[in-house]
Parts: structure tokens; C-alpha cells; sequence
């Protein structure tokens, strides 16, 4: 689609932006409430900058409102869990921050006559295929804006990661504020979303209809760009606020982004230092760049693992896949394979997609595994970011959520012992039975791996697993309010502490420039390969370059380099336990080899030194 410039408001003098209230409300002293529709990934993360910005907010997901008080509470402090029919009635504008699969089950009714911002995004390879969103002549706010037909649709945020919200806003006048874009076939509604973004941290390109908003959507040019450049011109050029006097930052200078807010210091653990390495089990190459059979590669991944506890790695762990890319579809195998060939090394996965899965096998597999290892197995449960399990098991990603918390609240009463009865949805009932091999000393570790759910958090708090919290981009810091949260909520089930761990990509070569010149070519060109099927942005050097400074989530660089970052990343979050995610599509066997090595003689006793 071309963009014409009637499809563009550019800036020509001051804008008609209002730093204070919004007369379009009917109430020239209060500026417009806001009701944010979901408690997950990117809901928590709107409402705590809405409410940083000056906006009353409420918050609300599907059913009682106490299951995210804590949540609100340490996440969002400020905003009102409410029923999402209460929200919504006292509210001006509605953000639709549910995900794409749950659209077609809201009521229509809920939001008519509201202004509903939609972040969402319809992405196949994440949502699974939805019959509604299939009408390729149409983009995806326009079949919203159809079925919510007596609502006003605007759509915007949806173009932005999530944690980069809160990360990437900035006051006016600041030379590296962003912009982001606001489409919609309403022009008075397009201008009151628009100056909500502006108020919360950002510049505007507002887009005159919902149809040109498909621009900012998966595959549109501004979705791939992310934040557009505040200094760029041609068509994407943003609008930049031009006062004749000096105006006051929309964001009031106290409650700013938390990349500089002070925030409180996590207490340090009072656990064990644990030092691991996690791995996807990437398809390595020869020395001439030439992919290897998946057969040498899970040979290649058994003798990394082997090298990993003579060098003195705690953990070494598998994350469970099912492409060509990732051929690890039975880490357990492979796990057990890694346990007969050594004696200290802690094995287990990282994660298991428990939800594609039957969690009764799962408990036999890896209660097995803790046999035929001595007592070293433990286990990592995920949901599943990566969802190719789902169609290959045949799972409707409609009950994604579901089939992880029954499943979770099934492997939690296995875990207890003793025979087992439990009725549920998603699997066939279980009457008294005992599932066997019994765990040798009773029980293994468990833990919930969470990349930016809170209701995972809670979850994990509730059953009594430990927390891994996978940071993959973005500033590890911003994880911080989840450790709080994860001990708050372990309080409020009357249950000990537990620990922290940390999940995080890296790789470690002799020098800085080694480590980069090493990782980032096979970086750039796996993200590029996932762009086309999560939808993550393209990495630039100068976001790589970002990402693998203090506040980005990559630990690349000489064992000094990566030594410093892990233990500045354990101290922020006040986590005992990082798992280095070492390896990237294309590495080599030697390369892999020496990055253990180095990890294992010089990162790990480096971090003791610094955490002592």
C-alpha cells in the first residue's frame, strides 16, 4: 500500500496538544479515564505509564477482580482492578490488550459507544489461525472496528514491544523521543488517542483511517521500524510539538520511566548461588558454514553438556522445540543421555511446554530422569512462547491459558505424592492413582518460567514453584517488580521464600570483539528468520550494540565483560540463580565448545567474586 500524504497529518507548527484536560470529555478539569482490558503482557505495562501521565485508570481481566489485586498492586500502583463491565462503564476510552484468540469471545456490547484503542496484533504463527482475522483485504483493526461496530476504533501501541513502553518514553523536547503511530477513521478520535500517547512519553504520525493503519501492523513497513526515528523525514515523519513557550513535560518529572525512576533494591537471596547454562539445542555447523544433520547435532549438544560439568556449570538445561531449526523435541532423552556421562552437573529442561503435553508423562519422564541421574534432574514449565507443539499435538491456541493453568494445577498435585485424583477439562480425570517411578527423595525442583506474564507469576507463587524469569530483550531492571511481586504473592499463600533464577541469551569468546564479531552475524539473521514469524523487530548494530550494554538482555562479550553484567543483572533483580541461554543457529561445534569453557573457568568463579 502506498502512503499518500492525505493519509498523513505532518506537523506544521504548534500542535494542538493539551498538556492538561480534555475538553472533548465535557469536563474541561479531569482528562479522559481510561479502562485497560487485560492483565497480561502489555496491559499492566499501559496502565502504569497512563497513570504515570496523570489518567485515572482502571484495570480489569476476565473474571473476579481480586485474581489481579496483587498484580495492580505491585505492577500497577495506582490503578483500580475492577469487573471489566464496571471499567468500562465509567470509562472514556477502552484499551483492547487481550490476545487475538480471546477477540471473537468479547462482547460486543461491553464497549458500544466507547472509544477502544486496539494494541492487538493477529499474527498466525502465535495466535494459530482465526477465521475471523483471515480476510486479507482487510486489516485487522478494520475487521475489530466491524465486529465492534457501535464502538470507535483507533489503533495504536501495538507496533511498540511491550516493555519498550515504559522503557522508551521520554519528556517533550527531548532530542531521542519517539514516535509512534495512531491510525483511524475518526479524526476527533484519532486526535484524543493521540494525545494520550503524546501525554505518556511519545511523538504521534497520525493516519486518517483505519485501513491506512496497516501500516503499522505485522508485515507494514512501520511495524518492522518499531518506534519511528524522531529525527527521520519522508513519509514517516512524526509529529514533533513546537510551543512558542516553554511547556512543562507531559510526563511530570517524579514518576518518569522506570529505566530512571528510583526504584527499591530486591533483598539479596538468601539461596544458593546457582550458575547454568540453557540451550535450544540451534543446529551447529562445520567449519565451512555448512549445516549439520540433526543427528550430529544432539551428538554435539550431548558432548557440550559433558563439558559443561567437567568445567563447573550447576545446571546445564534443554529447551523443548519441534522445527528444523531447533530439533530437541525430547530433551529428556537427550538429558538422560548427558546424566550417564557425569556425576555433578544438575539436567533438566528449560522449558517444557507443558501445555501440549500430558503432565502426568511429563512427571514419569523426568522423575525418571532424576533416577537414572543420582538425584539431579529438575524441570522448567512454560506455556509455550514458541507454539509449534500446539498444532503438531493438536491444541486450539483458544485455550492456551486454560490448558496451562489446569495442566500446572495437575503436575502441582503430582508433585504432592501419593495417589492422585484431580477432574479437569483439558485431560482425562484421575481417580486415586498412583503415577509411578516415585522421585527418590520425594520430590524434584520445579519451576514456573515466566517472560512477562504476571499471572504466571501468581501461578507459580500459588503451587509453590520457583521462579525463572526469561529476559530476552530490553533492560533486565524492568523485571524487577516481578521478583517483588512473586515474593508478595508467596506471603499471601502462606508459603517460605523460594528463589529466582534468571534466563537470559549470551555468548562468551576470549576478547568483547571476538564475543560480538562471533555472535552477532547468526543473531542478526535468526531474528531476521523469527521477524517473519513472531513478529519481532530486525536488530540493527546500533540495537545490538544497545542490547548488549548494561541495560539490554544479552550477555555477550570476554568473561570479564559477561561476568560484570550477570552479577549486575542477579543484584537487580535480586534473583540466586542465572541460566546463561548460550548458542545461536549457525555457531560452530568449536565455538560452542569454547564458550562453555570460558563460562564454566572464568565467568562462573568471576560472578562468585562479585556476588560474594
Amino acid at each position: 500500500m502506498e502512503l499518500s500524504e492525505n493519509r498523513l497529518e505532518r506537523a506544521q507548527g504548534p500542535l494542538p496538544i493539551r498538556p492538561g484536560p480534555d475538553p472533548a470529555f465535557g469536563d474541561a478539569r479531569r482528562l479522559p479515564r481510561i479502562a485497560v482490558l487485560g492483565a497480561g503482557h502489555s496491559g499492566p505495562v499501559i496502565a502504569r505509564v497512563a497513570i504515570d501521565a496523570g489518567y485515572s485508570v482502571a484495570i480489569a481481566a476476565s473474571g473476579d477482580p481480586d485474581r489481579i489485586s496483587l498484580i495492580a498492586e505491585i505492577l500497577v500502583p495506582g490503578a483500580k482492578p475492577r469487573w471489566a463491565a464496571d471499567a468500562v462503564a465509567e470509562a472514556d476510552i477502552v484499551v483492547l490488550a487481550i490476545p487475538v484468540h480471546r477477540f471473537a469471545s468479547l462482547d460486543s456490547g461491553l464497549v458500544a459507544g466507547k472509544l477502544v484503542v486496539d494494541v492487538m496484533n493477529y499474527w498466525p504463527p502465535v495466535d494459530g489461525m482465526q477465521a475471523m482475522f483471515e480476510d486479507r483485504r482487510s486489516g485487522s483493526s478494520e475487521i475489530v472496528q466491524r465486529r465492534l461496530a457501535r464502538s470507535t476504533v483507533v489503533k495504536t501501541l501495538n507496533h511498540i514491544g511491550y516493555h519498550e513502553i515504559d522503557d522508551q518514553r521520554r519528556p517533550v523536547g527531548s532530542s531521542d523521543r519517539q514516535a509512534l503511530g495512531v491510525a483511524g477513521d475518526d479524526p476527533e478520535a484519532v486526535r484524543v488517542v493521540a494525545d494520550v500517547i503524546e501525554r505518556i512519553g511519545y511523538d504521534t504520525v497520525r493516519f486518517d483511517s483505519l485501513r491506512a493503519g496497516r501500516l503499522l501492523e505485522p508485515g507494514g513497513p512501520v511495524f518492522e521500524l518499531g518506534c519511528a526515528d524522531p529525527i527521520s523525514s519522508g513519509p514517516f515523519e512524526p509529529r514533533r510539538p513546537s510551543f512558542a513557550a516553554p511547556t512543562p513535560p507531559l510526563i511530570p518529572p517524579d514518576s518518569r520511566s522506570r529505566r530512571t525512576r528510583k526504584m527499591p533494591t530486591p533483598p539479596l537471596p538468601a539461596f544458593p548461588l546457582i550458575l547454568g547454562l540453557d540451550t535450544f539445542g540451534d543446529v551447529t555447523h562445520d567449519d565451512k558454514d555448512r549445516p549439520l544433520s540433526h543427528a550430529q547435532t544432539i551428538r554435539n549438544l550431548v558432548d557440550q553438556g559433558v563439558l559443561a560439568d567437567q568445567v563447573g556449570v550447576d545446571f546445564f538445561g534443554i529447551g523443548e522445540h519441534h522445527t528444523d531449526d531447533f530439533p530437541l523435541s525430547a530433551a529428556d532423552v537427550v538429558l538422560a543421555a548427558i546424566a550417564a556421562r557425569t556425576d555433578r552437573i544438575r539436567v533438566g529442561s528449560a522449558v517444557t511446554v507443558l501445555s501440549s503435553d500430558d503432565p502426568v508423562r511429563v512427571f514419569q519422564r523426568y522423575s525418571t530422569l532424576d533416577a537414572v541421574s543420582g538425584g539431579r534432574a529438575e524441570v522448567i514449565l512454560g506455556r509455550g512462547s514458541s507454539i509449534d507443539s500446539f498444532p503438531l499435538f493438536g491444541y486450539d491456541l483458544a485455550d492456551y491459558e486454560e490448558l496451562f493453568d489446569e495442566k500446572t494445577n495437575l503436575f502441582a498435585e503430582l508433585m504432592k505424592g501419593g495417589p492422585v485424583s484431580w477432574e479437569g477439562r483439558t485431560r482425562a480425570s484421575l481417580h486415586d492413582q498412583d503415577v509411578v517411578p516415585h522421585p527418590e527423595h520425594g520430590t524434584f525442583p520445579v519451576w514456573i518460567g515466566v517472560g512477562g506474564s504476571p499471572q504466571s507469576v501468581i501461578r507459580a507463587a500459588r503451587h509453590g514453584f520457583s521462579l525463572m524469569l526469561a529476559i530476552i530483550g530490553g533492560s533486565p531492571a524492568r523485571f524487577a517488580p516481578f521478583s517483588e511481586l512473586y515474593g508478595r504473592a508467596l506471603e499471601s499463600f502462606g508459603r517460605a521464600p523460594l528463589p529466582v533464577g534468571v534466563h537470559s541469551p549470551g555468548h562468551v569468546a576470549a576478547t568483547d570483539e571476538q564475543a560480538r564479531a562471533e555472535f552477532w552475524p547468526y543473531y542478526l539473521e535468526v531474528l531476521r528468520r523469527f521477524s517473519r514469524i513472531r513478529g519481532f523487530a530486525i536488530p540493527t548494530e546500533e540495537s545490538f550494540l544497545h542490547e548488549i550494554g548494561p541495560g539490554g538482555a544479552l550477555h555477550v562479550g570476554s568473561p570479564e565483560t559477561v561476568a560484570q553484567k550477570i552479577a549486575q543483572t542477579l543484584k537487580s533483580l535480586g534473583a540466586s540463580r542465572f541460566d546463561l541461554k548460550y548458542g545461536m543457529g549457525g555457531l560452530s561445534q568449536g565455538a560452542l565448545l569454547a564458550n562453555i569453557e570460558l563460562y564454566g573457568t572464568q565467568v562462573i568463579p568471576r560472578v562468585r567474586e562479585l556476588m560474594a
